[in-house]
């Protein structure tokens, strides 16, 4: 949000989110942006006699700025009877974080 104000691009960013971060993302001279879309479910309340869950998902993907190509993608889900949301978030967060470090190295062919 900084530098959307900086950029005086906050208004724009509110019109349209996703054109905005993609200029932005060109006037930083980056070559890709990450975008993800997270969901989660937890109960709102647990009963002795029933076993629910908590669940989470993220799908996450690498656009090359230049020509809005997808480079990377990942999609991760989990659940747990046992864990509140924040911890299922974390666990979907980091596979997809393994997930696009592996990317990157296949990506740059080094191991």
């Amino acid at each position: 949000m900084l530098k959307l104000k900086e950029t005086s691009l906050i208004e724009k960013y509110k019109a349209a989110p996703t054109k905005t971060i993609i200029e932005l993302a060109r006037i930083m001279k980056a070559d890709g942006v990450i975008f993800a879309k997270v969901e989660s479910y937890s109960p709102e309340s647990r009963r002795h006699s029933e076993l629910t869950s908590t669940s989470a998902s993220i799908y996450a993907r690498l656009i090359d700025v230049n020509d809005m190509s997808v480079v990377l993608t990942s999609q991760q889900q989990s659940s747990s009877i046992f864990s509140n949301s924040s911890s299922v978030i974390k666990d979907v967060s980091l596979n997809a974080i393994d997930e696009f470090q592996e990317g990157f190295i296949q990506l740059n062919g080094s191991e």
